[in-house]
């Protein structure tokens, strides 16, 4: 193999490396816009691309966990499983789920799982 050969031989391989990372970063960009991150932010972040995705939304499933209840106003007792109360406060038990129907539980169930998906 002459050397110009080799040196076109290496071109043709570094336009195609090139070429594979242009996509994977237009697949990048696509994956941040859909899940809504700021594709610099996350491309600056440490770890590989598909960390900080994963780290993403495990942050964003937690935060759905954490709000299953939003909007209820909870109840005066100290284990409320809704929202604690501040100052004083009964010790009965909390009856806030008592309370919700059953519809109301699969209503919030389901708006959860809608908001996961997105």
């Amino acid at each position: 193999m002459t050397a110009s050969n080799e040196v076109e031989s290496l071109r043709e391989r570094l336009e195609k490396v090139e070429a594979e990372r242009d996509a994977l970063w237009e697949t990048f960009i696509k994956v941040a816009d859909m899940l809504e991150i700021d594709a610099e932010k996350a491309r600056t972040a440490p770890g590989k691309p598909s960390d900080v995705f994963a780290n993403y939304l495990a942050r964003h499933d937690a935060e759905l966990l954490n709000r299953p209840f939003e909007g209820l106003p909870g109840c005066t007792d100290g284990g409320c499983v809704v929202k604690k109360p501040n100052g004083m406060h009964t010790n009965g038990g909390c009856q806030c789920i008592k309370h919700q129907t059953a519809s109301t539980i699969v209503q919030r169930l389901a708006h959860l799982r809608d908001q996961r998906r997105r």
